[in-house]
């Protein structure tokens, strides 16, 4: 029972995780079905998230619910600013026009988020309680990944009924599918553009917000974020189903086979599953369940 129990701990922590890689991992896969781009710069503005809602909480003493929606409104600035003056311009040029810009622009966030704060350490208090209770078989949980899981899988829903309940999210849609398309039918493609940008950037801060007490909170902190792309490849890269689905399982694999294996196993395991998918199944996961059921 000992071996078994320890399992199920670590993808119990595992899922923990997943849910984090999935939520930033949406992020990008709004972006790319929206723009065509893919976004190397969503670690860093989740870790720009992060700090906001840092001097927000430790230094100003807010409470944790309005640091969720103060944050949330600054990075959703921050998307609008960074579509309006860099993005919107690459958008339909060739891809390596668009992943030059991204690095640029995640370099500039990384070093402007470390002159503003700082390039050192920092401690980020959890939003929910990270005292362990005892589960049946030694098992332990605690409400902050309860609070995680919660809020992750509850964000991806939300956003998921906008994306195809609401009138803006068919026109995010219909613009991913078809843009000449849904700029004859009168979608106005710019504000779309915008608002892509805008509400990753903003979920990217919640999931900033939630990722920073489980490590050290610095500048590079981004590279623990930037395994969310390997979860929107696993998944995919257009479905929002599937980035969930790489999430978990990209995170609940890294936790037990780290675990249960060599550390520079671990260090290499989500790049060895990227270059796996890339060359074994470009469409991912999500691809493969949707091509079979047809």
């Amino acid at each position: 029972m000992g071996m078994l129990s320890g399992i199920i701990q670590q993808i119990i922590f595992g899922a923990v995780m997943g849910c984090l890689y999935a939520l930033v991992a949406m992020c990008m896969v709004l972006i790319y079905r929206g723009t065509g781009i893919l976004n190397f710069a969503q670690g860093e503005i989740v870790v720009f998230g992060a700090f906001v809602a840092y001097t927000l909480c430790v230094t100003l003493h807010w409470p944790y619910w309005l640091v969720f929606l103060a944050s949330f409104a600054v990075c959703w600035l921050l998307g609008m600013v960074m579509d309006f003056l860099v993005f919107r311009r690459v958008v339909h040029k060739p891809h390596l026009n668009s992943l030059m810009v991204c690095v640029a622009v995640g370099m500039i966030i990384r070093n402007a988020t470390g002159q503003i704060w700082t390039f050192d350490d920092l401690r980020m208090p959890p939003p929910f309680s990270d005292t362990v209770f005892q589960l049946p078989f030694g098992l332990v949980l605690s409400p902050l990944f309860l609070g995680i899981i919660v809020i992750s899988l509850a964000i991806m829903l939300v956003f998921y009924l906008f994306l195809n309940r609401t009138k803006v999210g068919l026109s995010i849609r219909a613009t991913s599918q078809n843009m000449t398309g849904a700029q004859l039918m009168g979608v106005p493609i710019n504000s779309v553009y915008a608002l892509c940008w805008a509400i990753s950037s903003a979920i990217g801060s919640i999931a900033g917000i939630l990722t920073a007490p489980l490590f050290v909170l610095n500048v590079g902190m981004f590279l623990v974020i930037l395994k969310a792309i390997v979860a929107a490849v696993l998944g995919g890269i257009i479905s929002l189903p599937g980035a969930l689905m790489g999430g978990l399982l990209l995170g609940i694999l890294e936790n037990v086979i780290g675990t249960y294996s060599p550390s520079w196993i671990r260090h290499i395991f989500v790049w060895v599953v990227l270059l796996t998918v890339i060359i074994a199944m470009p469409q991912g996961l999500w691809g493969l369940i949707t091509r079979r059921k047809d």
